[in-house]
């Protein structure tokens, strides 16, 4: 059992170096490596090869860590029973706002039931955010979610029907690949709402979501201010993912952190502290 404790911590600090190294080097790589004119990496670039790598090197890591995790040792819910900052809410806020803006006539309509759900999105992550909403309203709570999850969606198809950029773009691929493992982390969220959890997908898919996501969260926002991607959309898309990535980060902590049921129960809390 300590063993397999163990190796699942060190499976998880793999899956987090990993996930940080992959977003340092995708941005370093947007501003060594990015041609602006052509919306693609230089050929022979190493870089972006290297951060993709790691990116899904930390999915592996994160899934094999998922895998092997004791679900008896997690807490029974990956809330905080404190009221927090929703982080995710202001990314949805912030995109809702901007899509419209930058959207062309002949894709409006989309962008504006786009927008709608994204509003609803930040606000299924305000009210999860306060515990006694929470608690008193789960499974109402949990309808307004699947917003968080149309959301991501319709976000995604806006990219993708964006033929501005090349639709085999790296930084627009990025950002959509952010958006849809974003979507999938909501489902397992959901089933906790709904008092059906599935810990170790939840885990899982958390993990493809933070890993997947770095490669857009820091480097698309800093190619904007760069000029190398000069498009406030694509930006506030990307810190759409990097506040959903920060919201599923502190979920999984949460969900990993060993509760304290007993003073006494001083090995459990030292099991938990490797857990995190």
């Amino acid at each position: 059992m300590k063993s397999n404790i163990r190796l699942s911590s060190d499976l998880r600090t793999a899956f987090a170096v990993c996930s940080a190294l992959a977003a340092i080097l995708q941005t370093l790589a947007v501003l060594i490596s990015y041609d602006p004119t052509a919306n693609y990496f230089q050929r022979g670039a190493v870089l972006p090869t290297l951060a993709v790598s790691l990116a899904i090197a930390g999915t592996v890591c994160g899934t094999l860590a998922a895998r092997m995790t004791d679900t008896t040792t997690l807490n029974d819910s990956p809330f905080s029973e404190n009221i927090v900052i929703p982080y995710a809410a202001i990314g949805f806020l912030l995109t809702a706002i901007v899509l419209p803006f930058n959207a062309p006539t002949e894709r409006m309509t989309l962008t504006l039931v786009t927008s709608v759900f994204l509003v609803l999105a930040a606000l299924f992550h305000i009210f999860l955010c306060i515990p006694s909403i929470r608690q008193k309203h789960a499974t109402a709570l949990s309808f307004l979610g699947y917003a968080a999850i149309l959301g991501c969606i319709l976000a995604m198809a806006y990219f993708y029907f964006d033929v501005s950029v090349e639709m085999n773009a790296p930084l627009k691929v990025a950002v959509q690949t952010g958006l849809i493992t974003s979507m999938l982390g909501y489902v397992g969220e959901l089933r906790y709402l709904l008092e059906k959890p599935m810990p170790r997908m939840y885990l899982t898919v958390l993990s493809w979501a933070i890993s997947l996501g770095s490669l857009s969260a820091i480097a698309v926002p800093v190619a904007m201010i760069a000029k190398k991607l000069p498009r406030i959309d694509y930006a506030s898309g990307a810190l759409l993912v990097l506040c959903i990535v920060t919201t599923q980060i502190l979920r999984m902590r949460t969900l990993l952190r060993v509760p304290n049921t007993n003073e006494n129960d001083t090995a459990n809390d030292t099991d938990g502290k490797d857990l995190t």
